[in-house]
C-alpha cells in the first residue's frame, strides 16, 4: 500500500503527472509579447506548464517611454523599434505554431497620448491585438507571476518598471487590493528636483500608497530589471554563496547597506565587479531611492526577489484551475524525470520505498524528498565520475518553481549523496552553508537511502523489499523476500550498512519465509 504523502504530493491519485493531462494542451506552448517602457520582450513559455521552461527569450532594447515625461508621447525612435521587434516576434511565433499567442503593453502605451494609435497601428501592420494593461490590471498580472512560481506567497509585490511602480497584496495564491504609481526610474530621473526634494517626493509617493493597504507585511516580493539589478549588487556584497535571483531573500538592513555601498561606488566600477549591464545601473540609484521609502513606510521582516513577472502572470491566468493547484516543483521534477530518466515513473517507487525513513519530518521536507527521487536517474547519461556534480549543479541553478534556496541546496546535496558515498563538496562546500548540520545530515540519509533503493528497485519495483526503521531500538531492517534472497551481494551490503551507519542505526537484513 503506498503511503498517503505519496499520492497527496502527488498531486492527482489516478492521471498521473498533470503536464501528461490533455486540460493542459492549450497552455503546452504559449507565446508573450511584453511591450514595456525600456523593451519589448517575446518568451515562448513550454514544458511543464505549471514551472515552465524558457523555450524562446528574446528582449530588445527600444526605450519607447524615453522621451514620454518630456513630451507625454512615445519616443519616435522607440515606436520605429518597437514596431520592428513586434513584428519579427509575431513571425517567429507563427514559425513556431505556438498554442497561443497573448501581448500586453505596460506603462508607457498606457499614459502616452498616442498609445492607443501605437497599438493600432500595430494591429494594423502585424495582427497583433496588443492589450494596454491598467495600472491595477499591471499589478494583478505581476502578482500572479509571482503565485506561479511561489503558490505560499504572502506578502506584497512591487512591479518596478521604467515609468510605473505598482503594488499588489498577495495571500493563499490569490491578489487582492492593487494600486499603480509614477515611481518609474525614467519618470523621476526627468523631475527638476535636487536630491533632497526628490527624496521627499518619493516618500510622499509612497506614504500614501501604504495608507491603501491596511494590513502589515513581512515579505516585500521585488519584481523588474531594476530591483533584480539591486538583488544581484547586493548578493555581490555579501558574497551570498548562490547566484541564483529567483526566491533570493535578505533583510532590510542589508539592502540598505547596499544602497549606501552602491551610492559609494562608480557606475564603471560596479559593472566591473559585478557584471550587471550598464543600462541597468542607470536606474539602479533612482530605484535605490524608491526601494528605501518602501523599506521605511512597509516596514517588511524580509526582502524576496521573484523572476517571474507579467509575462509569468499572464501565463498563469490561462492554466485551467486543475494546473494552477498543482505542486510547480512537482511538475517540473515530473517532466524532467518523463523526458530524462531510463525508467519514467521509477521516482514514486523510488519515495515509496524510502518513505518510512522520513515519517516524522514536514510536508516541506517530505515535498523535497519526493522531488529528489523524481530527479535521480535524469543524469545517468553523464559520464559516471562527474554524475554527483553534475546533479548538485542542476539542482541548484534549474528553472524550478516553488523551491526556496536552502531548499535548493538540500534537494542539490541529497542528489550528490545519491551519486557518491564520500563527504567531499569541493567548490559546493560554500553553498552547505545555507542549511543547518542536522539538514546536511538528513540530506545525506535521503542520498544514501535512494542509492540503495536505485540498485533494489530495479528488479523488485511492486515493493517486494521494504525498508522498516525502529527509532526507538536503533534499528534499520532491508526485508527480502525469500525468492529475492541472491540479490543481497557485496553492494547491496555495503549501501545497506553505510545507509545504517549515517542513521547511526544497526543494520539488518530479513528473509520474509513465503506463504503457504
Amino acid at each position: 500500500m503506498t503511503s498517503p504523502d505519496l499520492y497527496s504530493l502527488a498531486n492527482s491519485e489516478s492521471s498521473g503527472p498533470i503536464f501528461q493531462d490533455p486540460v493542459v494542451e492549450r497552455v503546452r506552448r504559449v507565446a508573450v509579447i511584453d511591450v514595456g517602457s525600456n523593451s519589448v520582450r517575446m518568451v515562448v513559455f513550454d514544458g511543464a506548464a505549471r514551472s515552465p521552461a524558457y523555450f524562446y527569450n528574446e528582449k530588445v532594447l527600444c526605450g519607447l517611454g524615453a522621451s514620454l515625461a518630456k513630451t507625454g508621447k512615445l519616443d519616435p525612435r522607440g515606436r520605429d523599434r518597437a514596431l520592428s521587434a513586434i513584428s519579427r516576434f509575431v513571425t517567429i511565433a507563427e514559425m513556431m505554431n505556438v498554442s497561443d499567442l497573448v501581448s500586453v503593453a505596460t506603462a508607457a502605451l498606457r499614459d502616452a497620448s498616442d498609445g492607443k494609435s501605437f497599438a493600432s497601428k500595430i494591429k494594423k501592420e502585424t495582427g497583433l491585438e496588443l492589450t494596454i494593461a491598467s495600472g491595477k490590471h499591471e499589478a494583478n498580472l505581476a502578482a500572479n507571476g509571482v503565485i506561479l512560481g511561489w503558490p505560499e506567497a504572502n506578502g506584497l509585490v512591487s512591479d518596478i518598471g521604467g515609468v510605473s511602480m505598482e503594488l499588489a497584496d498577495v495571500k493563499n495564491a490569490e491578489v487582492g487590493h492593487c494600486a499603480t504609481s509614477s515611481l518609474g526610474p525614467l519618470v523621476l530621473e526627468r523631475l527638476d528636483l535636487d536630491n533632497e526634494a526628490l527624496k521627499n517626493h518619493i516618500g510622499k509617493e509612497v506614504s500614501n500608497l501604504r495608507t491603501k493597504f491596511s494590513r502589515k507585511y513581512e515579505t516585500i516580493y521585488l519584481v523588474g530589471g531594476a530591483w533584480r539589478a539591486i538583488a544581484k549588487l547586493d548578493i555581490y556584497r555579501r558574497n551570498y554563496p548562490l547566484m541564483v535571483l529567483n526566491e533570493y531573500k535578505s533583510t532590510p538592513s542589508e539592502y540598505l547597506k547596499t544602497l549606501a555601498w552602491i551610492d559609494s561606488q562608480s557606475l564603471e566600477l560596479l559593472h566591473e565587479k559585478t557584471k550587471v549591464s550598464p543600462a541597468r545601473l542607470i536606474h539602479v540609484s533612482m530605484a535605490g531611492l524608491v526601494l528605501k521609502a518602501l523599506i521605511q513606510n512597509f516596514r517588511p521582516k524580509e526582502i524576496a526577489i521573484s523572476s517571474n513577472g507579467i509575462r509569468e502572470g499572464l501565463l498563469y491566468l490561462r492554466m485551467p484551475k486543475k494546473l494552477q493547484d498543482s505542486d510547480p516543483l512537482l511538475e517540473a521534477c515530473s517532466f524532467s524525470e518523463y523526458s530524462s530518466s531510463r525508467l519514467p515513473g521509477y521516482g514514486d517507487y523510488l519515495y515509496e520505498f524510502i518513505y518510512p525513513l522520513f515519517r516524522k519530518y514536514s510536508r516541506e521536507k517530505k515535498r523535497l524528498i519526493r522531488a529528489a527521487c523524481l530527479l535521480h536517474d535524469v543524469s545517468w547519461r553523464s559520464h559516471p565520475d562527474y554524475r554527483a556534480i553534475i546533479c548538485f549543479e542542476n539542482a541548484t541553478r534549474a528553472n524550478l518553481g516553488g523551491l526556496d534556496h536552502p531548499g535548493r541546496v538540500f534537494l542539490a546535496l541529497s542528489l550528490f549523496h545519491r551519486y557518491k558515498n564520500q563527504n567531499e563538496y569541493g567548490d559546493f562546500e560554500n553553498l552547505l552553508t545555507l542549511l543547518d548540520p542536522e539538514e546536511i545530515r538528513l540530506a545525506e540519509i535521503v542520498g544514501k537511502a535512494m542509492r540503495l533503493g536505485a540498485m533494489l528497485l530495479v528488479v523488485s519495483p511492486e515493493g517486494l523489499t521494504k525498508l522498516k526503521f525502529k527509532p526507538k531500538k536503533h534499528n534499520l531492517a532491508l526485508i527480502l523476500p525469500e525468492r529475492l534472497r541472491s540479490i543481497t551481494g557485496e553492494v547491496v551490503n555495503t549501501r545497506f550498512t553505510a545507509l545504517a551507519n549515517a542513521m547511526e542505526c544497526e543494520a539488518e537484513i530479513e528473509i520474509e519465509e513465503p506463504t503457504v
